[in-house]
């Protein structure tokens, strides 16, 4: 069994704790044998359950059956009498039992006959971390009430534990604000259509989202050489890391098209990213590289168009091929259709998009294609022409 912590190896437990909060059970333990308690609990608690607080109530616990915590957190929370009196009374620091209620109020109430009582909580010694309105964190030591009263010794040794354990508990909510916060963007980046790839200035990628990677899984243009941005060209590369070291020095902008053969170009738009603070910090930041592939703007713009018009997939096929210019026979060609089927297409193209001519239906093509390009809709722009 694990002797009592001293106060110095407690600290750095609880600190630890804060920066990992898989580390409380074993503070949890250490101040139950430090103060002689039979559990000892964090939890996170809404006064009355009815405040509209975005906190769910929860309980971690050392001498605590872990079915009793789920509980705790699906029924008791609620009915925890001590908790709406912190909060109706605005207190604070550390307390016992019966300075937040008196002994006849609390063994009246369902919360503790059928909840602390069953678990020999009938003397708790709390200590309220955090709190925000109706929610807050608190610290709990519970005794049978054989054990004998909390003294105030023990408010004294807590009280110079609680800057600690408070130091601790606003540190795990900082953290796991900053994971929430670069896991969305994780998720938000992942979700675009262009390439994003973050690089050190040197153009070393520390991120790559899903549209990048299949940008070099495809072979067109780019690549990764041991995790560093190139480009199929060795004279590209070097283009490539010059815009990123300049993004990332300079603290300026840039772009850069590179040509791909048989294939439209990649333009590659490339911004500063702010350099990280601390001594340790790798100098002269980073870059965030944006890849568009032409080739895939114009294949969605394309289905973006077709959605927006009813085509069907031979009319929209017939429109992709009219994009080149060359006429409707050639057209018919690549497609291996006769020239009347074709011509058929064509008619339908024309009543569903509210034009005449071919020149005027690629007109139309084109202008959309420029508009989604600009304003990032998969849908188009909107049209009276049906």
């Amino acid at each position: 069994m694990r002797k009592a912590a001293t106060a110095d190896t407690l600290i750095e437990d609880i600190y630890d704790a804060g920066l990992d909060a898989g580390h409380w059970p074993v503070v949890l333990e250490r101040l139950a044998r430090t103060f002689g308690s039979g559990s000892a609990h964090l939890s996170v608690d809404v006064a009355g359950r009815g405040g509209g607080g975005a906190a769910e109530p929860r309980m971690v616990a050392w001498g605590t059956d872990p079915a009793w915590c789920r509980r705790y957190g699906e029924y008791y929370a609620a009915r925890n009498l001590f908790w709406d009196r912190i909060v109706e009374r605005s207190l604070s620091g550390v307390m016992v039992n019966y300075m937040i209620v008196s002994k006849d109020e609390a063994r009246r109430s369902e919360f503790y006959n059928d909840y602390l009582h069953p678990q020999g909580g009938d003397e708790i010694l709390c200590f309220v971390a955090a709190q925000h309105g109706r929610s807050g964190t608190s610290f709990t030591l519970w005794r049978a009430e054989q054990a004998g009263h909390w003294q105030r010794d023990d408010i004294r040794r807590l009280t110079r534990l609680a800057p600690h354990l408070k130091r601790a508990v606003v540190l795990n909510s900082r953290l796991g604000q900053a994971e929430r916060a670069s896991r969305l963007t994780v998720e938000a980046l992942s979700c675009l259509d262009d390439g994003i790839i973050l690089t050190d200035r040197d153009g070393y990628a520390h991120f790559v989202n899903a549209a990048a990677e299949a940008m070099f899984a495809d072979g067109g243009g780019l690549r990764l050489e041991d995790r560093r941005v190139a480009a199929a060209r060795p004279q590209d590369s070097a283009l490539v890391r010059g815009l990123i070291a300049r993004a990332a020095r300079e603290r300026s902008g840039g772009s850069l098209v590179i040509a791909r053969e048989a294939r439209p170009p990649l333009v590659l738009l490339a911004a500063p990213l702010r350099p990280e603070a601390g001594p340790d910090a790798p100098d002269g930041g980073g870059a965030m590289l944006v890849v568009k592939d032409m080739e895939r703007q114009a294949a969605r713009s394309l289905a973006a168009f077709a959605r927006h018009f009813g085509l069907t997939p031979a009319q929209a096929a017939l429109a992709h091929e009219l994009i080149a210019g060359d006429g409707v026979d050639a057209a018919a060609g690549r497609l291996g259709l006769s020239r009347a089927t074709v011509r058929t297409h064509l008619v339908r193209l024309f009543q569903k998009t509210g034009t005449r001519r071919q020149a005027e239906l690629v007109r139309l093509m084109l202008e959309w294609s420029d508009s989604a390009a600009r304003f990032g809709n998969d849908n188009g722009v909107s049209s009276s022409r049906r």
